[in-house]
C-alpha cells in the first residue's frame, strides 16, 4: 500500500466513522506506596506529582512523584504528611508538609531524591517564575488563610475580596492568579482574579458560590460556580487583556447534577469532574474519559486533576476498587514524541502495511480497515 492508498483510506474513514472521539487514551498506573494514591500536576516532562497512603497507616500521607518509577518524597522534620502540588518549570516538585501538632503548615521542593523546607505556605500551582498557593494569616484572633504567592525568598499575601478567606490555584505564563476569595463579613465565596497583587471578583453563574481553579495564556480561566438554581457546574470564564470577565459559560454535565473543571491547556480543552466520572470538555462538549480510554481492566476514572499541551491528563480514581492515581497519554502519539503529528501518521502507516500486531489498534485481534479507522479518529481528535 502506498501513501496515496493510505491517504484515501483515512479520507473514507473520516467520512464514515463514528462520530465519537473513539478510544483515542492509554491509561497509564502511576504507582503507590503500597496503599492508595491521587494524582494532582504534571511536570514539564510528564511526571506525576501527588499523594500516596503510608502501608499500614491509610490515614497518613507521603507525596509521591512518577516518572516510570515511584518515588517517596517523605515529609520532613516535624511534619506528619505531605503531598505534590505543582511541578515548575525547572520540573522541581512543590509539596505542602503539614503537623497534625501544630496544625502548621510548610511548601517543600523535592527534586534529585532531596527535600528540602522552603516557607510557610501551601504551594498549589507555578508559572512566571514564582509558586502561588494560600498562607496562615491572623485576623483579630481568627485563624484564617490567604492566597500567596512566592518568588525570589519572598512569599506575597495576595488579599481579599474583603472577606478572611483566600486561596490561589493557577497561574499562567503572564502572572495572572486565579483562586478565589470570600467576599466582604465572608458572605459568600466567589472567583478570584489578582493581577499585580490586586483581587477582582469574577462572579458567578448566578449562585452564590465560585471557584477558579486554573488559567491558560488565552486568559480563559476554569473552575466551577453555583447557578442560580443551586447546581454545581465546570465554568470557563473569558477575560479582556485588562482582566474584565467578557463571559461566563456554562460547561454542563455528562448526565448527572454535577461537574467542576480544574485545568485548561492552551488551546481551551478543560479536564475536571462530573458526576464522579473524569470529564474532558473539547469546543464545550463533555466527554467521559472512561470511554474515551481503551480498554483497562478494574480501572475507573474519576477527576482529571492536569492536562498539558502534549494531551498528557493526571488524575485520580480507583484500580480494582482501591485509590490510585493515573495518566493518560494519546494513542496516537505512535512514536511517543508527546505531540500528535505525521511523524505518528506515517509510524502507523509503516505498521499497518507490515500487518503486525502493532497496528491492531482497535485490539480486535486482526489487523483489518477497522484499526485504521479507529486511528484515524484519534488521529483527528489530537489525540
Amino acid at each position: 500500500m502506498n501513501r496515496k492508498q493510505c491517504c484515501i483510506m483515512v479520507a473514507t474513514a473520516a467520512a464514515t466513522g463514528s462520530a465519537a472521539l473513539g478510544q483515542t487514551y492509554t491509561i497509564v498506573d502511576a504507582g503507590t506506596l503500597g496503599g492508595g494514591s491521587a494524582g494532582l500536576a504534571l511536570s514539564p516532562s510528564g511526571a506525576v506529582g501527588g499523594y500516596a497512603s503510608v502501608p499500614g497507616d491509610s490515614s497518613r500521607f507521603h507525596g509521591m512523584t512518577w516518572d516510570g518509577s515511584v518515588h517517596d518524597t517523605g515529609v520532613g522534620g516535624g511534619l506528619d504528611q505531605s503531598a505534590v502540588g505543582a511541578f515548575d518549570a525547572s520540573g522541581t516538585a512543590w509539596l505542602t508538609g503539614y503537623s497534625f501538632k501544630s496544625l502548621s503548615i510548610k511548601a517543600l521542593t523535592y527534586s534529585g531524591g532531596s527535600l528540602l523546607a522552603i516557607a510557610d505556605f501551601a504551594p498549589q500551582a507555578a508559572g512566571a517564575g514564582r509558586v502561588v498557593g494560600t498562607m496562615p494569616v491572623m485576623t483579630g484572633t481568627l485563624r484564617a488563610q490567604h492566597a500567596c504567592s512566592y518568588a525570589g525568598g519572598l512569599v506575597t499575601d495576595l488579599g481579599t475580596l474583603g472577606g478572611d478567606f483566600s486561596h490561589a490555584s493557577g497561574i499562567n505564563a503572564a502572572g495572572w492568579i486565579v483562586g478565589n476569595s470570600t467576599t466582604l463579613r465572608n458572605a459568600a465565596m466567589h472567583a478570584c482574579l489578582w493581577i499585580n497583587g490586586a483581587p477582582r471578583d469574577l462572579g458567578t453563574l448566578g449562585g452564590t458560590t465560585s471557584d477558579a481553579t486554573g488559567i491558560n495564556s488565552a486568559r480563559q480561566v476554569v473552575g466551577f460556580s453555583l447557578t442560580s438554581a443551586g447546581a454545581p457546574r465546570a465554568c470557563v470564564w473569558q477575560l479582556d487583556a485588562t482582566g474584565a470577565v467578557v463571559s461566563r459559560t456554562n460547561l454542563g454535565v455528562l448526565s448527572g447534577n454535577n461537574s467542576s473543571a480544574y485545568a485548561i491547556d492552551s488551546y481551551g480543552t478543560v479536564v475536571g469532574t462530573s458526576d464522579g466520572r473524569a470529564t474532558i470538555w473539547r469546543g464545550g462538549v463533555a466527554s467521559d474519559l472512561n470511554a474515551l480510554a481503551a480498554p483497562s481492566p478494574g480501572w475507573r476514572l474519576e477527576v482529571a486533576r492536569a492536562i498539558d499541551d502534549t494531551g498528557r491528563i493526571v488524575g485520580s480514581g480507583s484500580f480494582n476498587g482501591f485509590p490510585r492515581a493515573f495518566l493518560l497519554v494519546c494513542r496516537a502519539d505512535i512514536d511517543q514524541t508527546g505531540f500528535v503529528d505525521t511523524d505518528d501518521y506515517d509510524a502507523f502507516v509503516a505498521m499497518y502495511v507490515a500487518g503486525g500486531p502493532d497496528a491492531d489498534y482497535d485490539g480486535s485481534g486482526f489487523v483489518d480497515t477497522d484499526d485504521f479507522d479507529a486511528f484515524v479518529r484519534a488521529y483527528e481528535a489530537g489525540c
